[in-house]
């Protein structure tokens, strides 16, 4: 008579266990998988590795760059990581893509590990990740086939001296859309003949932190109440009333009150102020437009272009952009010259008025 044999509790859950062992195994390589194709976010030091974040911050660069997604080849490298390659127009610097890239990753955990340039500054190499580990590897190529997004220029031309002649008489003829900055006692004559011509006027108000000679009965000085503010900032306004917006573009020193006045007396006008401001009541306000100067008081050619194509890339990565320089003779010859290759690349030369909100 044969014993039934009777297994112990022990050995059944020894039994249980082994059969669960390939099913661990299987879930701890599916979780190594994930962690080598750069799928998994981990935290390392308190920061969150979410190689997605450096996805949305590529994504948002093409659309300031106006390149379309769906034209950047991509594929995965060795160990997870991604490759693409961006093709931007040759209009574009490579050191400005460089920038708004790093710019974008910021706050995500992520950073460009390693940058160059190739092909004599054509094209650039970005290996970017988290720490040291990197997710992303781009390449950027500069290509002159690839069109610019479309973009708006404006310009102000400061006529500071009361020129007169065949230069003024040029820049009135031109077909350029543009607006030109008279100071408060230019003789009537020449801003009649301005508008008359289709170019939009404006009236520089004179500060005491930017003297100019025979203003000091037109300028605002600091020490003034804001009533005593908003009479002189009328009376200039009234010299010509019909002048379109007040030029305070070269009028990086401006306080709140000063700004604040001005604003309260624009009646309907608009109002230029350089991009140096960072004053918040500002912002967004409907009648205000931020400008870079492209100013060289020794009227070196070089200088001039190199400015005016920094405004234009300005233009192209923001959508548009203001410049301003004093008139002369070697920034109209710079205007002249550069003005069909702007254009040849997607910039459109606006008045001031089209920029408005």
């Amino acid at each position: 008579m044969s014993l039934p044999i009777r297994t112990s509790k022990s050995h059944r859950g020894r039994g249980k266990r082994d059969r669960l062992y390939p099913l661990f195994l299987l879930l701890a390589g599916f979780f190594l998988l994930l962690l080598a194709l750069g799928k998994l976010s981990l935290n390392r030091g308190g920061r969150s590795i979410r190689p997605e974040a450096v996805d949305e911050a590529i994504d948002s660069v093409l659309v300031r760059y106006g390149v379309d997604k769906e034209k950047v080849a991509s594929f995965w490298g060795e160990g997870g990581i991604k490759k693409e390659r961006i093709r931007i127009s040759d209009v574009y610097s490579i050191l400005h893509f460089h920038q708004s890239l790093n710019h974008l990753l910021q706050g995500s955990g992520a950073r460009i590990i390693e940058g160059a340039e190739l092909n004599r500054g054509k094209n650039l190499s970005l290996r970017v990740g988290f720490g040291e580990r990197i997710t992303h590897i781009l390449l950027v190529e500069r290509d002159p086939l690839v069109a610019a997004r479309s973009a708006k220029l404006a310009l102000i031309l400061q006529d500071f001296e009361g020129r007169k002649g065949a230069l003024l008489a040029k820049v009135l003829r031109s077909d350029l859309p543009l607006a030109l900055s008279f100071l408060p006692g230019t003789e009537q004559k020449n801003l009649r003949r301005a508008q008359e011509s289709g170019k939009e006027v404006l009236i520089a108000l004179p500060l005491q932190s930017f003297p100019l000679p025979g203003m000091r009965r037109w300028e605002v000085r600091t020490d003034m109440e804001p009533d005593q503010i908003r009479v002189r900032v009328r009376k200039v306004l009234d010299y010509f009333p019909q002048a379109g917006g007040l030029d305070l573009s070269f009028g990086s020193e401006a306080d709140q009150d000063l700004l604040l006045a001005i604003l309260r007396e624009l009646g309907g006008r608009y109002l230029v102020v350089s991009h140096q401001i960072k004053d918040k009541s500002l912002t967004g306000k409907p009648m205000v437009v931020f400008s870079e100067d492209f100013i060289d008081k020794r009227g070196r050619k070089e200088y001039i272009l190199g400015k005016l194509r920094r405004l234009a890339h300005l233009a192209w990565v923001q959508g548009e952009a203001v410049g301003v320089d004093r008139l002369s003779a070697e920034t109209w010859k710079v205007i002249e010259e550069e003005r069909p290759r702007l254009e040849g690349k997607g910039i459109r030369f606006v008045p001031i008025s089209q920029l408005l909100k």
